[in-house]
């Protein structure tokens, strides 16, 4: 197995390649959005509406002081419709999850790569290594890219923090030498 090498702008390229993936994400986050709101979203209204009506109900029993058999089988009810809701949610976001991730590896099969910008396989003779290399960085990214534009955004804070102490470093060390 031949070692791989960064590319001399490594950090900068890193830096870019996040930005991208970025806009990447918010445009496929935009694009599953509008996906699941279409193809989902009217059954999510009306459960929500259900659970509105019973809690309405349930308030206006309560204050009125009537029997608890009827208060009892309304809480029943909106826990059980709650419960539905939840699911409901679980589901969607599971679809959500799965359909950014198979976006995000036809993004990454298609030649969008995380690492791939940052690393020089030119030098890179083993022809295994080099398609093993490409698979995981196109599985990569698509995992980057489902993980959304608020995951990417935390990379770039990461990043951002290490090179602001890494220059504050950098700066302590010139003062105390001109000192």
């Amino acid at each position: 197995m031949q070692s791989i090498d960064f590319k001399d702008d490594a950090l900068k390229e890193a830096l870019k390649i996040i930005g991208y993936l970025f806009v990447i994400s918010l445009i496929m986050e935009r694009a599953i959005e509008v996906f699941l709101s279409t193809w989902r979203g009217g059954e999510a209204d009306l459960k929500d509406l259900e659970i509105n009506r019973l809690t309405v109900q349930l308030n206006e029993l309560t204050n009125a002081n009537k029997k608890s058999n009827e208060i009892n089988k309304i809480k029943k009810e909106l826990k059980s419709l709650n419960k539905k809701r939840t699911e409901y949610r679980i589901k969607s976001r599971e679809i959500a999850l799965w359909t950014g991730l198979i976006f995000g590896i036809i993004v990454g099969a298609i030649g969008i790569h995380t690492l791939g910008a940052i690393v020089n396989l030119d030098k890179v003779d083993n022809i295994p290594q080099k398609t093993t290399f490409k698979i995981v960085d196109i599985i990569l990214t698509g995992s980057v890219l489902a993980g959304g534009s608020e995951a990417i955004n935390k990379i770039m804070k990461v990043y951002t923090n290490y090179m602001k102490a890494t220059a504050d470093i950098a700066k302590d060390k010139a003062k105390g030498k001109s000192t």
